[in-house]
């Protein structure tokens, strides 16, 4: 006989009953876990499945050492709950007694994420791809007084015939128009095409003449108004001009203004006491720039500060500047140089067909003074540039010098606006799409050197790179319009240069270092 129940079922129904809806409670706390799981963590599982489009990754420049750290803590909420039940399994399996109990127990670990990791390394081995940023597109003292008032670079521009004497355009900007630099929205743009294609941040041409009639800065109110208004928003160094200034322009200079010396317009000076104030002075203005979060950092923490040509008077000033950087609580100053020979050595790039000297000796007061050198290549007589030939140069530097060049590239050259017609010195000039072709080319096989040439004293081995911060490439420039080296968007090349930069970038982490690249990928340009 069944025993009734409240509402006519048994006792044995009421059970069965509650069995069923215990597993469906079951279920539903499951997919409640589940849901909550997908939306915290889809995003990060999402991105290094590569779900999320390049541009849609946020800009990250963190070295990788601190990347990965931040990499770990995008799961902080799943870490800790981590930690905290492998804390519970250790503590429950040390009070079980047994031989879980006997035996020493071990630290519990912090979960990390591998899979993670592996993807960020793989991700982000390459070098650091920085342009040049010509800021005299702006009112100037200097300028007004050797020019004119009002007189910037743009005035060259405007100024040139619609062709050089070969018969190819010269390039005018389009979407930012003739801008002027030290206003906040041209800088804003700037600052977005760079995070758009892929570049690294900007190098700023920075002027610091000491001379006694004209202390201070010169050209420097883009970069006083970029601390105020915060743009471009990039990672960026400076580069001291430390130079003088040559009339080779074909306008008219006001003549009360020219040096004793034939065609000088400014000299640049330097203190021969390291004690002088004017040293300090300039380091002064520059702390404000090496302290911005956004200043670019190697070797822990020393800020990038880079120097136009090797000049011996420099070397007391910059001696002094890295001494007064420690003081102020950087570990020093990292200090780059341009080379100011040929660069023969540099024909790989250009010319894979000429003779391939070794790599330039850096001169021990070179070494002394500075961390890397910088190579450009010499537009004179470079009328073509091809991949560089990696394996082989590879070995050819390491087996000269310990110190590897910093590679410089050249989008193309024409001096037209600043030159006579005919004195012009014309690079790489061409079809559009020829010209791009060759940019894209060069800039390929320096980032392949430079994410696959392993440096080593005793060993020269090409593997993929990833445990260093100093790794550059530089690029001339983002918008020296009167030199044809512009990578912002014209009316000749539109953004076909920020496109390259983008494309090279996926080639080579497409690629696997130890290959060689020429055959694949070296397309020959007639």
């Amino acid at each position: 006989m069944r025993t009734r129940v409240k509402g006519g079922r048994s006792s044995k129904s009421a059970t069965s009953k509650k069995g069923r809806l215990f597993p469906l409670f079951q279920w539903c706390i499951l997919a409640y876990v589940l849901v909550v799981g997908y939306l915290l963590g889809g995003p990060v599982i999402s991105k290094h499945l590569g779900i999320l489009s390049a541009s849609s990754q946020p800009f990250n420049h963190t070295p990788l050492a601190e990347r990965k750290l931040e990499t770990v803590s995008t799961t902080g909420t799943q870490q800790q709950n981590d930690k905290t039940l492998q804390m519970k399994q250790s503590t429950s399996s040390a009070a079980g007694g047994g031989a879980a109990g006997s035996s020493t127990q071990e630290e519990p670990q912090e979960h990390q994420p591998q899979e993670i990791l592996q993807k960020d390394d793989s991700n982000n081995f390459l070098p650091r791809v920085l342009a040049f940023v010509f800021p005299q597109f702006h009112r100037d003292k200097i300028n007004d007084r050797l020019w004119g008032e009002g007189f910037t670079d743009w005035d060259n521009l405007r100024n040139a015939p619609k062709t050089n004497r070969e018969g190819f355009a010269i390039p005018r900007p389009t979407e930012l128009g003739y801008y002027d630099y030290s206003q906040s929205e041209p800088r804003r743009k700037q600052g977005e095409l760079v995070k758009e294609y892929g570049l690294d941040g900007l190098i700023f041409h920075h002027y610091w003449f000491y001379d006694p009639k004209h202390p201070g800065p010169t050209l420097e109110a883009p970069l006083e108004a970029m601390l105020k208004d915060g743009y471009p928003d990039v990672p960026f160094a400076l580069h001291w001009c430390a130079s003088k200034w040559v009339n080779t322009w074909s306008g008219n200079v006001r003549p009360d203004f020219v040096f004793d010396e034939p065609n000088v317009l400014q000299k640049q000076y330097f203190p021969t006491n390291q004690t002088d104030e004017a040293i300090t002075q300039h380091y002064q203005w520059l702390r404000q720039f090496f302290h911005h979060p956004n200043y670019i950092k190697v070797d822990d923490g020393k800020p990038l500060f880079m120097l136009y040509q090797k000049k011996p008077g420099s070397f007391p000033v910059l001696k002094r500047l890295k001494e007064l950087a420690r003081q102020d609580g950087f570990p020093g100053l990292y200090l780059t140089v341009g080379l100011t020979m040929p660069h023969t050595h540099l024909q790989p790039i250009s010319n894979p067909n000429q003779y391939k000297p070794p790599p330039q000796k850096w001169s021990t007061v070179a070494r002394e003074n500075f961390d890397r050198p910088v190579a450009y290549p010499n537009p004179s007589g470079w009328n073509q540039y091809r991949t560089m030939e990696v394996p082989q140069w590879c070995h050819q530097k390491e087996t000269y010098t310990r110190v590897p060049d910093i590679a410089g590239i050249v989008s193309s050259f024409d001096n037209t606006p600043r030159r006579n017609y005919q004195d012009a010195v014309l690079w790489s000039n061409d079809q559009p799409a020829k010209v791009v072709e060759r940019f894209q080319q060069s800039l390929y096989g320096s980032l392949y050197y430079e994410a696959c040439c392993f440096p080593g004293e005793l060993e020269r081995r090409l593997e993929t790179r990833r445990d260093q911060d100093d790794r550059f490439i530089i690029i001339n420039a983002m918008n020296e319009w009167a030199e044809g080296m512009a990578l912002e968007p014209s009316d000749v090349f539109g953004r076909s240069f920020l496109e390259a930069i983008r494309e090279a970038k996926k080639r080579v982490r497409e690629s696997q270092c130890g290959v060689d690249i020429l055959p694949q990928f070296a397309a020959k340009v007639k």
